[in-house]
């Protein structure tokens, strides 16, 4: 019996970790694309780093949306919170606010790209976690 409550133990620990992991890797994705946005925001991007996201700004806002959507979908499943409805108010909250920061612009077609992104991350978890289910 006591072998069974150990066991339990450490599988509960195991599981603690990876969630915690797993949170801690959204809000990292998060803290990265945000501290982005608020530099560039006020202008203190170097000026390659800004030379960067002007002329690939499409890709920028796909690419971080779809890691986004990834990891907010892993750690929706890890933990059973809604992490995807969270990201998904943020970005409209970050596209939405350009409109009244003079040095921004809003852009429907960033948005756009943010949420298909978002929806790529999600797709490419489902599909693995499909696959992975399949293997076992």
């Amino acid at each position: 019996m006591t072998k069974m409550k150990e066991l339990d133990n450490q599988t509960n620990r195991s599981n603690s970790a990876q969630q915690s992991l797993v949170i801690g890797l959204f809000f990292s994705c998060i803290a990265l694309v945000g501290s982005l946005s608020i530099l560039q925001s006020i202008g203190l991007l170097s000026g390659d780093l800004r030379y960067a996201i002007q002329h690939y700004d499409l890709a920028f806002h796909f690419s971080f949306a779809f890691i986004l959507g990834f990891t907010a979908t892993l750690a929706s499943k890890v933990t059973g919170k809604p992490f995807l409805r969270l990201l998904l108010l943020l970005m409209l909250i970050d596209e939405f606010s350009q409109i009244w920061i003079p040095s921004r612009q809003f852009s429907w077609v960033d948005l756009s790209c943010n949420i298909f992104g978002c929806l790529g991350g999600v797709l490419l978890y489902q599909v693995s976690f499909f696959f992975s289910k399949d293997l076992k």
